[in-house]
């Protein structure tokens, strides 16, 4: 388990370090929905891959990747966006299906069994 998935500060460093290779600066958005977790490596991997490959395209100036919930639970998509000196966009990469394996509620119980799911509302004209 512990090859085939990568963290996500790893994922971070491994995109920034794509784009550095191509002498380009990366700027992501939308990590506000991962905090945690683990990427599957193999979008990993390619991910990466075309992140240096357009980094050193002819006309990039600079890229951004945007994380989108694809369904919120686990799938993200992923859009590599090159833009050029004047910042247009020229290319956009998609990577759709990217799974993100998030830490569960369980791991913020710090071991307390007791624990209570609060599900039924009063209204106040109800007390």
């Amino acid at each position: 388990m512990k090859l085939m998935h990568t963290k996500t500060p790893d994922f971070v460093q491994k995109m920034h370090n794509a784009a550095f290779k191509g002498g380009k600066t990366l700027v992501m958005k939308g990590m506000e929905t991962v905090r945690s977790g683990k990427w599957a490596s193999i979008k990993t991997g390619q991910i990466e891959e075309i992140t240096g490959v357009t980094a050193q395209e002819e006309g990039v100036d600079s890229l951004e990747m945007v994380i989108l919930n694809e369904n919120p639970e686990v799938m993200k998509i992923v859009l590599l966006k090159a833009r050029d000196k004047d910042g247009k966009v020229v290319k956009i990469v998609r990577f759709p299906g990217v799974c993100v394996f998030e830490p569960l509620e369980e791991t913020y119980y710090e071991g307390c069994k007791n624990v209570s799911t609060h599900t039924t509302y009063t209204l106040p004209t109800e007390q």
